[in-house]
């Protein structure tokens, strides 16, 4: 693993308020500029990054889909379906991207031009009824290793770079989200009636799972899936919670609570420090480093 894969060097911020330009930051300076910026000629409905932020693809209104060169914001590959995408994941080094279209239709993407002329061209297109698309792993070896997750109503389903299924597990309800570790051992994944579980990629049982009462939950994974994060809302007292496991064990590290609403969730790669959001512009940062978290 190469040490610059280790931190995410590039931050990149949305404006919201109009979802018309992209701005690019670089944490590790003190320049307060964006090192880019970018303005679609329509408005951005879904966007993603990669790891160091060096590739950024996303989605504007009329259904296009444009990949960019994240850091320079340099144009690099666009692509116009029979559908628009509803959603879109980029892999964290970059090299592959998967859309889901409103018709249920995956494709999967190769970030080097098939063309040469800066058309993409997916590798493959599969329909799925009922498909969210969750995440895109791909690593860097010869040939590389590739996989698309995806849930279809209460299946987790994991799918190769030919487009053949790995694996499907049956979960215990729907509206799963799932996310892969960076290097791709481990799926964390929970579903929507609170169930959390940790998988080996290369079996189909979990290696843990638990139970608990959260509702509208978001998942987040470390580099090597030693620690998971999940957030949601209780449903038997309508609080927020924070939930952080040991990814070995299963066992419960940490665990916080607050009144309001429940956003998503991230964990740092090296599982120190985990960001949640409590509502619509209220975030939290714990470092859990030390014996006692500290936020």
């Amino acid at each position: 693993m190469k040490n610059a894969r280790k931190t995410c060097l590039i931050i990149i911020i949305i404006i919201a308020e109009t979802l018309l330009s992209i701005h690019i930051f670089n944490y590790t300076t003190r320049n307060k500029s964006p090192s880019g910026v970018w303005e679609p000629p329509e408005e951005i409905s879904c966007i993603d990054a990669s790891y160091t932020g060096d590739n950024l693809v996303s989605v504007i209104g009329d259904g296009r889909l444009f990949l960019m060169q994240g850091n320079a914001m340099s144009f690099k590959q666009t692509y116009l379906g029979s559908n628009p995408p509803i959603s879109i994941k980029i892999s964290k080094t970059g090299n592959y991207f998967a859309s889901l279209d409103n018709e249920s239709n995956l494709s999967l993407f190769s970030s080097i031009p098939i063309t040469g002329e800066g058309q993409a061209r997916p590798l493959w297109v599969k329909s799925i009824p009922g498909a969210r698309l969750l995440d895109v792993y791909s690593n860097e070896g010869m040939p590389p290793l590739v996989y698309v997750l995806v849930s279809s109503d209460d299946a987790l389903i994991l799918i190769q770079k030919d487009g053949s299924i790995a694996w499907e597990y049956e979960l215990t309800a729907e509206n799963v989200d799932a996310v892969i570790s960076y290097d791709g051992s481990r799926i964390a994944a929970v579903d929507s009636e609170g169930e959390i579980y940790l998988f080996n990629k290369n079996t189909l049982q979990p290696v843990w799972n638990y139970s608990s009462d959260l509702r509208g939950a978001s998942v987040s994974i470390t580099l090597r899936g030693e620690r998971v994060a999940v957030t949601g809302k209780s449903i038997d007292d309508g609080v927020g919670e924070l939930m952080v496991f040991f990814g070995r064990t299963g066992d419960l590290v940490l665990c916080r609570e607050w009144g309001g609403e429940v956003g998503e969730v991230s964990i740092s790669a090296d599982g120190n420090r985990v960001c949640y959001r409590k509502g619509e512009e209220d975030f939290s940062v714990i470092d859990i480093s030390g014996e006692e978290a500290q936020e």
